[in-house]
């Protein structure tokens, strides 16, 4: 129950587990939102417990509710575009489609993007760098063929991105440095800010997307956290798309999680039947975790930060899933209980603007493909929150 602080008469204030109660979030999702900086608690105690006055909760659970409001908006924007192109690797599908469903997806959820590009690698053994466009969105064809003639000469945030496997990003091109090649580029077109995140599998860039805006535009982790999403899902499909028919593990594993997850999202009320006969549990979200784990052999699985969470009392679990959404990319970490070694991995998804949620799993034993289980990862959070939906 919520207490009276001595000496403010009338006022009523909460600890962080009451505080939760109130906002009807679970205690760890309240305690990402203070991480991060959406709600500041009105006291500290000596021991360094939050607590919170009713008003500071009350205003808060106003954002909640008009953020809810709108989700069917875009405030769901990225994880539903994460979870819809995981879905379309389920099928055979051509690359092309796949790049192009992820322009789209870029635009629906990154609003104010004027131009964007999906390019891989041609396999040109003597030229490493030659691009192949898949799919592009409000870019003049003649910047392309620019490219490939003055890519040898100057430098250019794609090529950069390319070799050194890191993401570009310019907020404000009128203030921040431009490589000398996307300035020529882009002489004759307004240039205000860029994303150009590499396409990565095994420590290998396989391709770019590239992200143009004509107004100066800052990138906040959610946005950069999307874009390297996408990204790992288009890796997957270049790694399979000579063999689309034949789906690899990860992906079949996708295929079921979205499968139970549009099923769920259907019907609430209807019945899941795993391997070993037992029926499903209580909620979706106990399900979309039951199945993950009955795939992957995972110990455990939680998902925090989605209002309808999955929590976890598993203290290893829980700062895995924390560090994923403070921040992390990819949270990892090995250690021992009674002489058995465990693998656990955070992946961080973003919900909206400035906040994330995350999702956390346990294995018994080591794990040699992480950039795989990430995806997965990945992919799991998208199917919870279609799964979570209607329930």
């Amino acid at each position: 129950m919520p207490d009276h602080q001595p000496g403010a008469a009338g006022e009523q204030w909460y600890g962080a587990q009451e505080a939760a109660r109130f906002l009807g979030v679970h205690r760890s999702t309240l305690n990402i939102a203070v991480r991060q900086g959406l709600i500041a608690p009105d006291q500290l105690t000596p021991g360094g417990h939050a607590r919170f006055r009713r008003e500071t909760l009350a205003a808060y659970r106003v954002h909640l509710t008009d953020s809810a409001a709108t989700s069917r908006e875009g405030v769901m924007a990225p994880a539903r575009v994460l979870a819809e192109v995981a879905h379309l690797l389920t099928a055979p599908t051509k690359l092309e489609q796949v790049a192009s469903a992820v322009v789209e997806g870029i635009r629906r959820a990154l609003p104010g993007v004027d131009m964007c590009c999906v390019s891989v690698r041609s396999g040109d053994p003597a030229d490493r760098n030659r691009m192949r466009l898949l799919a592009q969105h409000g870019f003049p064809h003649w910047i392309f063929t620019d490219y490939s003639r003055y890519r040898s000469m100057f430098r250019f945030a794609t090529t950069t991105a390319l070799q050194t496997l890191e993401a570009q990003f310019c907020e404000d091109a009128t203030r921040d440095a431009v490589f000398s090649g996307t300035a020529h580029l882009f002489r004759s077109l307004r240039l205000g800010a860029y994303a150009v995140q590499p396409i990565m599998w095994n420590n290998e860039a396989l391709g770019t997307i590239a992200c143009i805006y004509q107004h100066a535009h800052p990138f906040d982790d959610a946005e950069r956290t999307f874009l390297r999403g996408v990204a790992d899902e288009l890796a997957s499909a270049l790694q399979n798309s000579d063999q689309l028919q034949q789906l690899t593990s990860d992906l079949s594993h996708a295929q079921l999680l979205m499968r139970h997850a549009l099923l769920l999202r259907a019907d609430p009320t209807a019945r899941v039947t795993f391997d070993d006969g037992n029926e499903q549990p209580e909620t979706c979200g106990q399900v979309m975790g039951t199945l993950f784990q009955h795939l992957t052999g995972a110990r455990e699985v939680c998902a925090l930060g989605f209002g309808k969470d999955l929590p976890t009392s598993n203290l290893h679990l829980l700062d895995l899933a924390c560090r994923a959404c403070a921040g992390d990319e990819m949270a990892h970490d090995e250690w021992s209980e009674n002489g058995v070694l465990y693998t656990g991995l955070g992946a961080s998804v973003p919900l909206r603007r400035r906040l994330r949620a995350g999702v956390a799993a346990i294995w018994p034993g080591s794990r040699t493909a992480l950039d795989a289980d990430h995806a997965l990862l990945v992919t799991f959070a998208g199917a919870y929150i279609v799964a979570t939906e209607a329930c």
